[in-house]
């Protein structure tokens, strides 16, 4: 019998990703965020329009409601960067690259002094305590896609010639940041200083199987269900590289990652909401802008 029309578009769109998307956004509305779908950018290497799947920004008031900050304090202003990727059979394997050492020249956000001086890290370092990421004791650094039929793996050389879907991941959310960094840089130059950290979270969701391998004594292939992964870019911002680490999490895995995210930022404002801290904040801005 011929499917029709209806059908067949509607078997089309279930083998791409956009039903993943919806999915996600919807759990992220369910917890209180304003979710935007398919955001444009500008991808300057590629010379043409791109777009990300996700971009929401978590609700400050709700987070810091219990902390009693006040407009003119800084704060902490957190976003979620989300590439969602879906695949019935590419599964994903992700190689150990070292021990965790986490890097405080990290490009995964955007302040005054980044801006002014052209440096990272002098407000971050003050207040970014990351404890999501410290807590991996190992980061992956490599990556590859397997193909596989009826649960078998039957192509894992790396040979197959299809789009590498990992890397279109990755290139996306790192691209989309450094496009957002440079936008938003304006408005850090500007002489009344912007009291606000805006942090970016990149996140990969992928609806597969997930594989994390390490080397030790002999090689050890376990499936995971979040993988911390380690890279760098070179920032528009300053022209030099920059760390990023990028979380990448299993569909079923992604309300649990949020969570410790959110915990993350109530965290992060509380130590932010500490008189000495505003004081050291203001100073090295202030130094910054050469403001009486």
């Amino acid at each position: 019998m011929k499917m029709s029309k209806e059908a067949a578009v509607k078997e089309a769109i279930k083998k791409s990703g956009f039903p993943l998307q919806l999915e996600i956004a919807h759990l992220l509305e369910e917890r209180g965020y304003d979710v935007s779908n398919s955001v444009y950018f500008f991808d300057k290497d590629e010379k043409k329009a791109r777009e990300i799947d996700i971009e929401t920004f978590m609700n400050a008031d709700r987070i810091t409601a219990s902390l009693d900050m006040e407009d003119d304090k800084w704060y902490f202003n957190p976003a979620l960067i989300i590439e969602c990727k879906k695949s019935d059979d590419l599964s994903w394997v992700f190689y150990d690259s070292k021990p965790m050492n986490f890097s405080n020249d990290i490009g995964h956000f955007i302040d005054v002094l980044t801006v002014i001086e052209g440096i990272r890290g002098s407000i971050g370092t003050k207040v970014l305590s990351l404890e999501h990421y410290s807590t991996f004791q190992h980061i992956a650094g490599c990556k590859q896609q397997v193909r596989k039929k009826d649960g078998q793996i039957i192509d894992f050389s790396g040979k197959d010639k299809g789009k590498d879907e990992i890397l279109d991941a990755l290139s996306k959310v790192i691209k989309y940041m450094d496009y957002k960094f440079d936008r938003l840089s304006g408005f850090f130059k500007e002489r009344t200083i912007r009291k606000d950290i805006l942090f970016l979270y990149p996140i990969i969701v992928f609806s597969g199987d997930l594989y994390f391998a390490s080397f030790g004594k002999e090689l050890e292939v376990k499936e995971s269900k979040h993988i911390l992964y380690e890279t760098s870019y070179l920032s528009s911002l300053n022209g030099s590289l920059a760390h990023l680490y990028v979380d990448i999490i299993r569909k079923d895995a992604f309300v649990d990652l949020i969570k410790l995210i959110e915990e993350e930022v109530i965290s992060i404002n509380m130590h932010l909401s500490k008189n000495n801290v505003q004081k050291d904040l203001d100073n090295l801005a202030k130094s910054a802008l050469r403001l009486d």
